[in-house]
């Protein structure tokens, strides 16, 4: 695949590292330092520079052709899990490891980028059946391949992405081994474990505080302190006889020697160079080979999870209805309410005029019965009242004496009432009330009776009557206790006065 250029395929080989990323297109390579945000994104700056790069890199070919870029991400959020499935087509087999992705992974499908390789010892299509298939599922974060994903179309080419470390493993000759293999980077190091030809785990080890150059005034101390840290955790996993050393700390001997004093004399370190030449990246070697093998569809080639043909656009459709219907719902609500917010003034007014015209009914329904008695009962001095008042010597005191004998006829009744009600009411003046009578043992009185008269203590029943809250029936509990008064007096012989 050598002296494949930008024109040819696939065009572009990408290895996105936590901090680093490195491409190569032809003979052309470039490299830039990322930086990311708190939650692993990548900043502004950083995506501005990975696109000025890679368009410099492709040139004036992106607008014509749209270039396959083959690309590697980190070990970075990777988790890998070994299923078995039943024997089943491709399209089979993609349909059951989403169900067992919904069962093994912490994540639905729709959140994760994920990719698979059918083992050896597995069968696929109608070929061994009854066997079943054993397959490798890789799954990362959508946002990690959704984020590469974006800044190679925004450079017009057409990404294809995969594990690093499943690349680089491609360097081994003897795909069938078991072995270890270490990438070094300038701040951490990606530890990858192969079991008989499969990867089995891969992790991202870390130096102190991130970074090798930090923590002392040495910084080569300091960077063969973080080495033995990673030789120790190596060790700690891994018992066998063959660790491959790759990255750019790798070519320093003094890392190989250390590593090798850590693992002691069980274990080998070496240095896969594989011919890198002026590739300068294993990862990319391991991805052109990967390509050499696979063609078009790699293994564990990492997809982003979408929605059924046909299922977005149905959804969007029911969306659009149901949007549709809830705008002619809230219209029709507030047609009904914006009526009443523009009748409200003249509504107030009417409701007005009906209230004052339901206060006239009491007086209207009274004369109506005073007259309808007077049609009904004829009475017979109606027409002497009538005679005297037409002897009157002039029209001014004739029109006086009938409506004098009109009021006297319809109000004569409240009249005599309203004398009666101002009789008892000086009657009422007329009885004092004890200063020493508890009000509050009296039970019968109510409870607010209770509490006004023994804070005001009138001195008559009349002022008693004349306090707010005071009922009629409390006047009468009081005219009684004040008779019972009185007749325990006259039983001892008590000079009393008679109240």
């Amino acid at each position: 695949m050598s002296g494949t250029g930008v024109h040819g395929l696939p065009g572009l080989w990408i290895d996105f590292q936590e901090g680093s990323m490195r491409a190569r297109a032809g003979q052309a390579v470039v490299g830039v330092e990322l930086e990311r945000q708190e939650n692993g994104q990548l900043t502004v700056s950083s995506r501005e520079r990975v696109v000025e790069q890679l368009r410099s890199l492709l040139g004036g070919s992106a607008g014509k052709v749209r270039p396959r870029a083959f690309c590697a991400v980190g070990a970075r959020g990777v988790s890998l899990r070994r299923v078995k499935l039943p024997a089943a087509s491709r399209e089979e087999t993609r349909k059951l490891l989403r169900l067992q992705i919904e069962r093994e992974f912490p994540l639905a499908p729709e959140a994760l980028a994920w990719g698979y390789q059918l083992l050896e010892n597995g069968a696929s299509g109608t070929e061994g059946a009854g066997r079943g298939q054993e397959v490798l599922v890789a799954a990362v974060k959508r946002a990690v391949v959704e984020e590469y994903t974006e800044l190679l179309r925004e450079c017009g080419a057409q990404p294809l992405m995969t594990l690093g470390a499943f690349a680089r493993t491609q360097l081994v000759r003897g795909g069938k081994d078991s072995f270890a293999m270490l990438e070094i980077g300038g701040e951490q190091a990606e530890f990858t474990i192969v079991k008989h030809g499969v990867i089995e785990s891969v992790r991202v080890l870390r130096g102190p505080g991130g970074s090798p150059e930090g923590g002392t005034g040495n910084p080569q101390a300091a960077r063969e302190s973080v080495w033995r840290g990673w030789a120790e955790s190596v060790r700690a996993r891994w018992s066998g006889s063959k660790l491959y050393l790759t990255g750019e700390g790798a070519r320093l001997p003094a890392l190989r020697l250390g590593f090798e004093r850590v693992m002691g004399s069980g274990g080998a370190c070496e240095w896969l160079d594989a011919g890198l030449g002026d590739e300068g990246s294993a990862t990319i070697v391991g991805l052109r080979k990967v390509w050499e093998r696979s063609g078009e569809v790699l293994p564990l080639m990492l997809e982003l999870e979408s929605a059924p043909k046909g299922e977005s656009a149905r959804t969007s459709g029911r969306w659009r209805w149901a949007a549709l219907l809830g705008l002619v719902v809230v219209g029709l609500i507030s047609v009904r309410y914006a009526e009443g917010l523009v009748l409200h003034g003249r509504l107030t007014k009417r409701l007005a005029e009906v209230r004052a015209y339901r206060d006239t009914l009491p007086k209207k329904e009274a004369d109506l019965a005073f007259l309808q008695h007077l049609k009904t009962n004829q009475v017979p001095y109606m027409d002497a009242l009538f005679a005297l008042a037409e002897a009157a010597p002039a029209p001014h005191v004739r029109d006086g004496a009938e409506a004098q004998v009109e009021n006297g006829l319809k109000y004569g009744g409240y009249i005599a009432k309203q004398a009666r009600l101002l009789a008892q009411r000086d009657d009422l003046d007329l009885r004092a009330l004890p200063d020493d009578m508890d009000y509050k043992s009296m039970s019968a009185l109510s409870f607010e009776a209770r509490e006004k008269l023994t804070r005001i203590r009138p001195a008559t029943l009349g002022q008693a009557g004349r306090i707010d809250g005071v009922r009629a029936g409390d006047l009468a509990v009081l005219t009684v206790f004040l008779r019972k008064r009185r007749g325990g007096r006259r039983n001892r012989g008590d000079d009393g006065v008679d109240i």
